[in-house]
């Protein structure tokens, strides 16, 4: 059920893996600064050298080549290219490179000279340093191992020189992270055709700056989050419009931003007030991301008539605490070339829940969110296993990746993680299992196929032929016969019969003519509310999980952070979901197989 491009892909962040924190002239991060004061994480546990992937980078990629990852998540550390996050002052130590624009680049001899990167252009020359070596490496390697790379810039780790002044809070923030995004975009978008601008804002501004549990551990419930939302939404903005303005043409990649949400629900069915109080929680997660981004160009009205009834309720007198998108800046709807979404959990919801005294995201929100007791807890206690949350999702008409999920492990180590093997499998079903529409044109023609699958013993697989005069249509299915199906009948119907995959191969061959053509279903197979193009399991390795330390273990290896060596070790789940993506490029082959055989 996935197209022959699909994604499979784990992801990393540079602060969880990397280490190295003062290595070759990285400047500190607000996560440095944030673990380095007491009683902030577990253990006063830090991410000063983590996995050492930053040493040991040959040996995530053993990782990888291991699990037959398609494509690889990473993050870049802001910090660790531009130490003091400006492009002002590049970490220095390497080589000093004028590119050529036909792919050659002209070396000379740098010393180190700060002043010369006062005069920095992004057009005419640029420095490589260590930092840029490193990523440099990591990408051509991945390449070199036919993986793909989806590269993250920012995924937590703010330069703690502009935190000092003022980090996320500041409207400033948005050019410098412009400028950083276009350093990146310059420096590696020959190589990189899938970016993710910032990574989870929902998370960087409640927990960073509401809740006080991450860095920069601010507590100004009500105002400070989301004047970062705000900032970091203009910041993403402005720098898609420079990729589409400036990289796309030559580059030809695409670039979004990865939100995260919870999967809500109504504690009682039906009840109006658990309704309402639903959608407000959608609107003050998911929404808050998403719909500028995606639907209107600004934020969800009812999360703005909530906010601005609730300061009118406790006295607040100022403006609007959620701001307002300027039409002198770039546009932000629309900047987002596919749908990025990070999905671990789900809730049941409920009205109140809140401080109704005080100006915070709570009381603004106004729903309770509890876990239903049939839910298993995996790990950690906010973590219940909910696999159904794919199909209840809204409906998208871009891709959508999953760029991370995962279950986590606490306690005793357990290599032969069971239960996490058995989450992937459920996981990648929901992947898998749904509805498609494919909706393909030839000349004024339409042809409209819809084929729908649930994975259970109420299976149909029903194709709808209109406004053709001759067509024949091949559905490659995976049947115990492993038999060829064809309806070249209008309005004709095929039952599958229960418990039936069905590969997603779908050749449409339009004879018109005399000739033979063939529709390829890597363009034209769209799943009818979610078209899925790839996931990305959280994560590949064990790792520093914020504010839960090494506590908490989400990875597909088992890294030792007793052994001097970072020793990996393939989990079960490891293995279980390397032997999820041997069986599709196995699938894969056979489908190519099968095309070429069609085409004579």
């Amino acid at each position: 059920m996935f197209p022959c491009d699909f994604a499979w892909g784990a992801g990393t962040a540079a602060y969880q893996i990397e280490g190295g924190w003062q290595a070759d002239g990285k400047g500190p991060s607000i996560w440095d600064t944030f673990c380095h004061e007491k009683g902030r994480v577990f253990g006063d546990q830090n991410g000063d050298v983590g996995c050492n992937s930053y040493e040991l980078w040959e040996k995530d990629l053993e990782c990888i080549q291991q699990l037959g990852l398609t494509h690889y998540r990473l993050s870049l550390s802001w910090a660790r290219l531009l130490p003091d996050g400006t492009i002002r002052h590049v970490n220095q130590k390497g080589i000093f490179y004028i590119p050529v624009f036909e792919s050659r680049r002209t070396q000379c001899s740098f010393d180190g000279c700060s002043p010369a990167l006062s005069h920095y252009n992004y057009s005419t020359v640029y420095i490589c340093p260590t930092g840029v070596q490193y990523y440099n490496k990591v990408i051509d390697d991945l390449l070199a191992c036919d993986v793909s790379p989806m590269v993250t810039l920012y995924h937590f780790d703010l330069p703690q020189a502009l935190q000092d002044q003022g980090g996320w809070k500041s409207t400033g923030i948005a050019t410098l992270f412009d400028n950083y995004a276009r350093f990146c975009f310059q420096t590696f978008g020959d190589r990189v055709k899938l970016w993710l601008t910032i990574n989870e804002p929902y998370v960087c501004a409640k927990l960073g700056h509401e809740d006080g549990i991450h860095a920069p551990g601010f507590r100004e419930p009500g105002i400070a989050a989301y004047l970062a939302g705000h900032n970091m939404l203009r910041a993403h903005a402005m720098a898609w419009h420079s990729y589409n303005s400036t990289y796309r043409m030559t580059q030809k990649g695409a670039v979004s931003l990865a939100i995260n949400s919870d999967w809500f629900e109504p504690s009682r069915a039906g009840c109006a007030e658990d309704i309402a109080a639903t959608e407000r929680c959608f609107a003050f997660t998911l929404g808050w991301f998403a719909w500028p981004v995606f639907v209107t160009g600004d934020y969800p009205e009812i999360m703005r008539s909530a906010i601005d009834a609730q300061s009118k309720k406790l006295g607040y007198n100022g403006s609007s605490r959620l701001p307002s998108f300027s039409k002198k800046e770039p546009a932000v709807l629309g900047t987002a070339d596919f749908f990025a979404l990070n999905y671990y959990t789900s809730r049941k919801v409920e009205p109140g829940g809140g401080c109704g005294k005080v100006l915070s995201i709570k009381s603004d929100r106004d729903a309770g969110q509890v876990l239903d007791p049939s839910w298993p807890i995996c790990g950690v206690s906010w973590l219940a296993v909910v696999p159904y949350w794919l199909e209840e999702t809204s409906q998208a008409h871009q891709a959508v990746y999953i760029t991370e999920n995962g279950f986590s492990q606490v306690g005793p180590l357990q290599i032969e993680d069971v239960r996490r093997s058995e989450f992937y499998k459920d996981t990648i079903l929901e992947v898998a299992k749904g509805k498609f529409v494919l909706d393909i044109y030839i000349g004024a023609k339409q042809i409209a196929i819809r084929v729908q699958a649930n994975g259970t013993n109420d299976y149909e697989n029903i194709i709808l032929i209109q406004h053709l005069d001759i067509l024949v249509l091949s559905v490659w299915q995976m049947l115990p016969n492993n038999c060829m199906t064809e309806c070249p009948e209008e309005n004709e119907c095929y039952s599958g019969g229960p418990n039936v995959l069905i590969c997603l191969k779908l050749d449409l061959i339009h004879h018109q003519s005399g000739k033979q053509m063939l529709v390829d279903e890597a363009s034209t197979i769209q799943e009818d509310g979610v078209n899925v193009r790839g996931y990305f399991a959280w994560s590949l390795l064990d790792n520093f999980e914020w504010a839960d330390g090494f506590s908490v273990r989400f990875g597909l290896f088992h890294v030792d952070f007793a052994d001097a060596n970072r020793r990996r070790r393939m989990y079960h789940s490891g293995r279980e979901y390397a032997k999820m993506i041997s069986e599709y490029k196995r699938k894969k082959i056979q489908q190519t197989e099968h095309r070429q055989k069609v085409l004579g």
